[in-house]
């Protein structure tokens, strides 16, 4: 997409946004947000390729140090122990390494395999742990000393079955490129001897700062974080049944929706705001149909009167308050965007596509109309007095009934899809439909029945597990729904 993927590192510079209308809000947040990513990502991308030959030549501080196991099937045992030692070494030569350098090292040692994404964030690669064979996933992080990062601590927190896992983590440090660069040029040569003696210094200075820098050469640093291994996401399995000559997910959307649903309660019920739910960061193993959410560079845990970046969140899934400016948001962004995902596995396309922030908020007021003062006030007190042109609210049964779709298939299912969009797509963000009443909505009724199966055959995944603190946050109604459904699919 156009727009940059919002980033919480931003806040250390985000200002008070004072523009006088919401487009002026989003496009000012918008061209401070890009500026501060191209230059992470410059920055990231200046040393990207010599931590990768680092890598290739099993480098000191670089995981899969001991990656070279023996391939032939035909070595002896005295081969296989000498490839072992040899791996014994270099793992002792990398803790070494790291030790002087003062570099955490990782608790298991891996073999680097595939990228599996790239970006202004940082890389994922799919690994094997050495230890264990265990597949993993490691997202490396270019770490700036200016901004905080809180991904790793809010992954330590959370631990929910539709979250991925955190298996491991630790920090790497590589050279950086490049020498001390050319010498500036003496300045003016002003007063002769005096001009030629400053001349001097400052050629000296130069030596010595090059000097220094072939001794103790910079360093940018890395963080690790190791999670389990899911391989494929919502977005691309999405894509791949379109092109097949599918319409949309269908049926299918029930379950990935209830899985998402479940997900954002894990992190809600802490008060945590993934602030990045979309399609790319819902992953599913395609054997088992779990769906996990993963990506938690841009969460944050919300303190109310705190303020927050606005400009954040994928642009299609990003909710209107963020739009026009709000700082004092909280995870109802997270169900504006839960609802934008669901319709776009109901339709097969995004609900909101807008070219621009100004361009997507003028696509959500063309479905949902224009705003209320009320729902202007409940987005962002500061423009309450702002006039949005009249549009009138389309029926979201026109949105999901036409030509170019098939929901899912019969009257009663587009009833309980439409409803469900209308609760969860609102303007007032604390009028939205929570996480954990979301499941007990009748659109997931069929997930309840014990006799539902996968479209292959095999059983459901467990959908409607919960977490102690998500059965106290439940009202009773939604409680005895939920545990009853589980209840029922263990019988089954």
């Amino acid at each position: 997409m156009p727009d940059p993927q919002g980033d919480p590192q931003a806040e250390a510079q985000q200002g008070t946004v004072g523009s006088s209308t919401g487009h002026a809000a989003a496009a000012a947040a918008g061209g401070q947000q890009q500026q501060q990513q191209q230059q992470q990502q410059q920055q990231y991308q200046q040393h990207h390729q010599h931590h990768q030959s680092l890598a290739a030549r099993g480098g000191g501080m670089m995981v899969g140090s001991g990656s070279s196991s023996s391939s032939n099937n035909s070595n002896n045992n005295n081969n296989n122990n000498n490839n072992n030692n040899n791996k014994s070494s270099r793992r002792s030569a990398a803790a070494a390494a790291a030790a002087a350098a003062g570099v955490q090292q990782p608790h298991k040692s891996y073999d680097m395999g595939q990228v599996l994404g790239n970006g202004s964030f940082g890389v994922v690669t799919e690994a094997r742990c050495l230890e264990t064979g265990e597949r993993v996933a490691i997202k490396k992080v270019l770490q700036d000393p200016r901004y905080k990062n809180r991904e790793l601590d809010i992954m330590k927190e959370l631990n929910h079955p539709n979250i991925v896992r955190l298996l491991d983590y630790f920090y790497t440090e590589v050279e950086e490129r490049g020498g001390g660069g050319g010498g500036g040029g003496g300045g003016a040569g002003g007063g002769g001897g005096g001009g030629q003696q400053q001349q001097q210094q400052q050629q000296q200075q130069q030596q010595q700062q090059q000097q220094q820098q072939q001794q103790h050469p910079p360093t940018s640093r890395f963080l690790n974080v190791v999670m389990e291994f899911v391989p494929e996401t919502v977005y691309r399995v999405m894509k791949t049944f379109l092109r097949s000559g599918g319409n949309s997910l269908g049926g299918s959307s029930s379950s990935s929706s209830s899985s998402s649903s479940s997900s954002s309660c894990g992190g809600g019920v802490s008060g945590i705001c993934h602030r990045d739910v979309k399609p790319q960061n819902l992953l599913v193993d395609y054997r088992t149909h779990v769906l996990k959410l993963c990506d938690f560079g841009s969460a944050k845990r919300l303190v109310p009167g705190e303020q927050s970046v606005a400009y954040i969140c994928s642009r299609f899934y990003r909710a209107p308050e963020l739009m026009l400016g709000a700082n004092e948001y909280t995870t109802a962004i997270d169900i504006w965007s839960l609802g934008c995902v669901l319709g776009e596995l109901l339709l097969g396309r995004p609900l909101f596509a807008g070219e621009t922030s100004v361009d997507q908020l003028v696509k959500i007021i063309q479905i949902l109309g224009t705003p209320t003062r009320y729902q202007m006030s409940a987005m962002n007190p500061n423009y309450i007095e702002f006039r949005f042109p009249d549009v009138k609210a389309k029926d979201w049964r026109s949105v999901f009934s036409s030509n170019e779709c098939v929901v899912v298939g019969c009257e009663e299912s587009l009833d309980q899809a439409v409803d469900l969009m209308s609760k969860l797509l609102r303007y007032e963000p604390q009028q939205r439909l929570k996480p954990l009443e979301a499941l007990a909505h009748e659109f997931f009724d069929e997930l309840r029945n014990p006799s539902t199966r996968l479209p292959g055959g095999g059983a459901l995944p467990e959908l409607f597990s919960f977490l102690p603190i998500e059965l106290e946050r439940m009202s009773p109604g939604t409680r005895e729904k939920c545990l009853a459904a589980a209840a029922n699919r263990r019988r089954s």
